[in-house]
């Protein structure tokens, strides 16, 4: 897909208010795409391990393809990202 030349007129005409709803857009649109963006390194985590239950961690390192959280226990997770959820503050 390619950009239209009007499309980048109006940007270009758009006040600082505007500009903050269209990049929050952009932000909530990469977050569907690519939910690895969805967390930075020190966020609270938490996932579901399945038969181990609900972990809860903070994010140690995001990889390409996985985030690498480190569990309240101190063990190491390599979770997909499509897995993880940010916990409330």
């Amino acid at each position: 897909m390619s950009i239209s030349k009007t499309t980048l007129l109006d940007i270009a005409q758009m006040d600082v208010a505007e500009l903050e709803m269209i990049t929050a857009a952009i932000k909530a649109r990469k977050l569907i795409l690519n939910p690895i963006a969805a967390v930075e390194v020190g966020d609270a985590v938490y996932f579901d391990a399945n038969t181990r239950g609900i972990i809860k961690g903070r994010v140690e390192k995001i990889n390409p393809k996985t985030v690498i959280v480190r569990g309240l226990g101190g063990d190491l997770w390599k979770v997909s990202p499509g897995l993880i959820k940010r916990q409330a503050a």
